[in-house]
């Protein structure tokens, strides 16, 4: 009765589960493909491993559908790495506007104007356009003209002057809505045509067939020669076959 007893006992007051599990080792995630293999890892069954996702700490507990909490741990990841990107793209732009205010200031010396495009085109030029790392490379040789030969005149300093002097090969528009202008004057007189090539002429009044009008006459050749022969005729149809492969190889020559 004691044995029986104690049996009921333990039935009715069951050993209480544990709510926490063993904490098991941290999952390092640095990029997306890293994150598909290791992220499944800290929702398993065998206990807890904390996610350090770009040197955050994340501690994940057990999770019945961890589908929804996937998504949001592989946005949120994605996301942080995602953050260095747009990190140097924003200084390089603001580093560009930085030296841009300096070339504005008269006060500024030349050698710092020139250090700072100098910087610009060695470490920010990460996701920058195409005219402005040009820019920055032409402003560092108009400084350097500058501190060389201080008495220069700028239209020898700048390159920009020197492009625009140029004259345009077209007339530039007035009215956006206006046809463009004419490049040959009207009255001036046309270039005579020039005299007509003989194996031309030749080749216009004696077209050669082309491949299809070839073929086409052979079909109708086989078709013609096919009606010819009985039904039971195998022979002659064979016959009217291999003329009608040795005309359309001729074709195709």
């Amino acid at each position: 009765m004691e044995l029986a007893k104690t049996r009921n006992d333990s039935n009715d007051h069951p050993a209480a589960r544990p709510n926490s599990r063993s904490l098991g080792p941290p999952l390092l995630i640095t990029t997306y493909k890293n994150l598909r293999f290791q992220l499944p890892l800290a929702f398993s069954r065998q206990g807890s491993h904390p996610l350090v996702c770009m040197g955050i700490v994340v501690r994940l507990k057990r999770i019945t559908r961890p589908g929804p909490y996937l998504t949001l741990a592989g946005l949120f990841c994605s996301s942080s790495g995602c953050g260095a990107s747009y990190q140097a793209l924003y200084e390089g732009e603001v580093r560009f506007e930085h030296c841009y205010r300096l070339d504005e200031e008269p006060s500024i010396p030349l050698t710092q104007r020139r250090e700072c495009w100098r910087e610009w085109t060695q470490f920010y030029t990460f996701g920058q356009t195409r005219d402005r790392l040009e820019y920055a490379l032409r402003r560092q040789r108009e400084l350097t003209t500058q501190i060389e030969n201080p008495h220069a005149q700028p239209d020898e300093i700048s390159d920009i002057k020197t492009l625009s002097s140029n004259p345009m090969a077209t007339p530039s528009p007035t009215n956006p809505f206006a046809p463009p202008p004419h490049l040959q004057n009207e009255n001036s007189p046309s270039t005579p045509p020039a005299d007509p090539i003989p194996w031309l002429e030749s080749l216009a009044s004696n077209p050669q067939p082309t491949v299809q009008s070839c073929l086409m006459q052979c079909m109708s050749r086989w078709k013609t020669c096919t009606d010819t022969c009985s039904h039971t005729n195998d022979e002659c149809r064979k016959g009217c076959d291999s003329a009608f492969k040795a005309c359309s190889q001729r074709c195709l020559e």
